[in-house]
């Protein structure tokens, strides 16, 4: 089936006093550039090898965009403008490397396209040069020393340590996360100008990338749902911001921010960590409405009464300006009428479909589709002891917690309450077809509702609201076998 203590940082060191970040320029997108003030490369496993807790999600994301702090970020450049924020040449070694990108296309027989790319963009034009089925490592090394980059798509499948940074990204921005890490010969650029549909943390690894940021060409192409085809250099205008990213550095862009990069007088390898994919307030509003329309419909004859027969000889925009002899609108008459009672009544009704919209729905529909795209926990040391893998060995004296705060979700279907989870994920996204649930009487809800909100206290099985005791027991070894909680059991009797 499927996926503690608080943080106790040790005492810090004195540092330099900070200096405020300043934008290149007075733009509202410029570019913001934050020194290292004497940042120490303290490693990541400082953090995530400590046992969950609610502070650990952003305690390690404080860590990965130090030494901006997470506030200064929310105020003043997510989804705004673009960062790059000095750091310590190995505060970034731990993640990746080109000898685990040797390994991984010798050792692990990754898939053209789907796992691995090789590109080069030559006289303004990108070229894709994949071979079929499993990527041979010498000829990914040939295409390579032939100017071309590589990208490595779903590192995190084979990477134990990306697969941990995503997981504390997942459970801090509540939304699914992704990587890629390209790795571009000395002064070649695998890429054309464009944007992506993703909030893009790029983490240089090794090497160095001069990158060239330019302003959305309209308002409308602002935090865009999709990704832009490629563009010309002539698209593009003079850059907003230049910057060369070395390693252990990172470079904040977010989603719709048109970019280009070119590798230095040596070998670039850098890692892109993606968040807030088709996570906005279009896609809740979306759910809403269709939850709202079916309510709607199912409970007002109006809607799903037939149109008028005759709704297309004055409607539409053949009918909505065009009339007279003299080239005027001729909206008059019958047929000025017509449309105006037609628009009155379609009026009323989204009306009547939008008074309905059901918030807590919606957002339950988010959760699920949070479980179906998540990654599986990744299990800290401090906490794989109290993981139980036999539902069997769980009693009624002992305590069980989730496993973190978004490791699952209940919800109400049908007269089912519907517990969904992402810890028995694969890494492969999407390897199943739906989010895993488990579906249980709706007198199990309150149990269940115990456990998901008592996070992070530990609950004990004895005291779940249910009718007997062998009901909790089904309810708490049903958590287990889906790997959702940990446990904590008794301890022996003295002299036992």
């Amino acid at each position: 089936m499927k996926r503690a203590r608080p943080l106790v940082p040790a005492a810090p060191k004195p540092k330099p006093k900070p200096s405020k970040p300043k934008p290149s320029s007075a733009r509202p997108d410029a570019l913001l550039t934050v020194p290292a003030n004497g940042l120490a490369a303290t490693p990541a496993s400082s953090i995530l090898d400590e046992a969950d807790s609610p502070e650990k999600p952003a305690a390690f994301f404080a860590w990965m965009i130090a030494p901006l702090s997470v506030d200064e970020f929310f105020a003043s450049v997510y989804e705004t403008r673009p960062a790059h924020l000095k750091r310590p040449a190995g505060y970034n070694a731990s993640w990746f490397s080109t000898a685990e990108l040797h390994r991984l296309l010798r050792e692990c027989s990754l898939r053209w396209t789907e796992e691995v790319d090789v590109t080069s963009y030559r006289d303004g034009a990108r070229s894709t040069l994949n071979g079929d089925g499993v990527a041979d490592a010498a000829e990914v090394r040939r295409a390579y020393a032939d100017g071309c980059s590589v990208r490595l798509s779903w590192p995190q499948r084979h990477s134990d340590g990306l697969w941990a940074m995503l997981a504390q990204l997942e459970e801090f921005f509540g939304c699914g996360a992704g990587c890629n890490v390209y790795a571009t010969p000395a002064g070649m650029q695998g890429f054309a100008p464009h944007w992506d549909d993703i909030d893009a943390f790029v983490l240089q690894l090794e090497g160095e990338k001069h990158w060239r940021l330019y302003a959305a060409r309209d308002p409308s192409e602002r935090l865009p749902r999709h990704s832009s085809p490629d563009f010309a250099q002539d698209d593009l205008g003079e850059p907003i911001a230049q910057v060369t990213l070395r390693p252990g550095e990172l470079l904040y862009l977010p989603r719709g921010c048109i970019h280009q990069a070119v590798s230095g007088t040596s070998d670039s390898l850098h890692a892109t960590v993606s968040t807030c994919r088709q996570h906005s307030w279009r896609d809740l509003v979306e759910l809403a409405l269709h939850g709202a329309l079916e309510e709607a419909a199912a409970e007002q004859l109006a809607l799903r009464r037939s149109l008028p027969r005759d709704f297309l000889s004055f409607m539409g925009v053949q009918h909505a300006g065009g009339g007279g002899d003299d080239g005027e609108a001729d909206n008059g008459g019958d047929s000025g009428r017509q449309r105006a009672a037609f628009e009155r009544q379609l009026t009323a009704l989204v009306a009547d479909v939008v008074r309905r919209l059901p918030a807590d729905a919606a957002c339950d529909q988010m959760g699920r589709r949070l479980m179906h795209d998540r990654l599986p926990p990744a299990l800290a040391p401090a906490d794989a002891p109290r993981h139980l893998r036999r539902p069997e060995r769980l009693t009624l004296d002992c305590r069980i917690r989730l496993l973190s705060r978004h490791a699952a979700r209940l919800a109400v279907e049908e007269g089912v309450a519907v517990l969904y989870y992402h810890t028995a994920n694969s890494r492969v996204y999407h390897a199943a077809d739906d989010a895993a649930h488990l579906d249980f009487a709706l007198e199990a809800a309150p149990a269940l509702e115990r456990v998901l909100t008592a996070y992070p206290k530990w609950v004990a099985v004895r005291r779940l609201p249910a009718d007997d005791d062998e009901q909790r027991l089904d309810i708490a070894r049903a958590l287990v076998e889906a790997r959702a909680v940990l446990v904590r059991r008794p301890k022996p009797a003295a002299g036992s």
